[in-house]
């Protein structure tokens, strides 16, 4: 056997790095199912959040933006907001968005949670109803007691 001094790690890092760029540039929305595999099947995080944020804007389901919420690196706040902006935009039925809102804030610490948050307001508005401000604060604050 060859000693590699740790090469094999870096080329599979980057391998992994070169198939996300190349899932970026093609991707129909029937290849979407294989695309979403390729990505959660990416050990390295950062590979795997580029190939995932290259991915979200073809995501059209709230079975899709769950299933890559499902895999999105723990505290990847810019990829989290970018699933929940993108859920805001194509699922129309409150109770699914409300689901992958709920995903999304468990994926971070507090400043993450506040940012999905942040990024899902116009859409909690609306579903808050007239009240929306008080519940919305009152929100915020349960949040905020979450973590130490």
């Amino acid at each position: 056997p060859t000693a590699t001094h740790g090469w094999r790690e870096t080329l599979t890092t980057l391998s992994a790095r070169l198939r996300a760029g190349r899932q970026r540039a093609s991707v129909g929305p029937q290849d979407l199912p294989a695309a979403l595999a390729r990505a959660e099947a990416i050990t390295d995080d950062r590979s795997r959040s580029a190939a995932l944020t290259a991915l979200v804007p073809h995501l059209s389901t709230a079975v899709q933006l769950g299933q890559a919420l499902a895999v999105t690196p723990y505290g990847d706040r810019k990829l989290l907001c970018a699933v929940i902006l993108r859920a805001d935009a194509v699922v129309s039925d409150d109770a699914a968005f409300t689901g992958l809102l709920r995903r999304a804030v468990r994926c971070g610490g507090r400043a993450t949670c506040t940012a999905v948050l942040a990024a899902a307001l116009n859409r909690l508005v609306a579903v808050a109803g007239e009240d929306a401000t008080e519940r919305l604060a009152a929100a915020l604050r349960d949040v905020h007691r979450w973590w130490p």
